[in-house]
């Protein structure tokens, strides 16, 4: 049944909740793991890293204290979107070269000037 079971090769979840509708023994969840875990189609068609684990960061008490930022480029234009963490509003600009005197220029007038302090 556990063969039967995992012959579409659809992972761990998916094995467990299809079985769970149709059949139940005791220990089948941990066998019905096990058997996914020791298949080698399974093990071949997992992603070869882990997935990394969400990153958190502490709330500021003002706006403007803590931002992110990334750049990007869309048709051929360049862009910095910064975005307040305290209120999440997002500021875009757009950005002549995707050098750093480019973005530094953009984002000076905007940011406090502790924004470019390195801690």
């Amino acid at each position: 049944m556990t063969a039967r079971a995992h012959a579409s090769h659809m992972g761990v979840q998916y094995t467990t909740n299809t079985s769970r509708d149709i059949m139940y023994w005791p220990r089948m969840h941990t066998e019905l793991v096990e058997a996914v875990q020791r298949c080698a189609i399974c093990q071949e068609s997992q992603p070869a890293l882990p997935k990394e684990p969400l990153m958190t960061h502490l709330v500021p008490k003002k706006p403007w204290k803590l931002v992110a930022s990334d750049c990007f480029e869309v048709n051929g234009q360049n862009y910095c979107v910064l975005v307040d963490l305290y209120s999440d509003y997002i500021d875009l600009h757009a950005l002549e070269d995707m050098t750093s005197k480019s973005l530094i220029k953009e984002l000076k007038p905007v940011l406090p000037p502790t924004a470019f302090l390195t801690p």
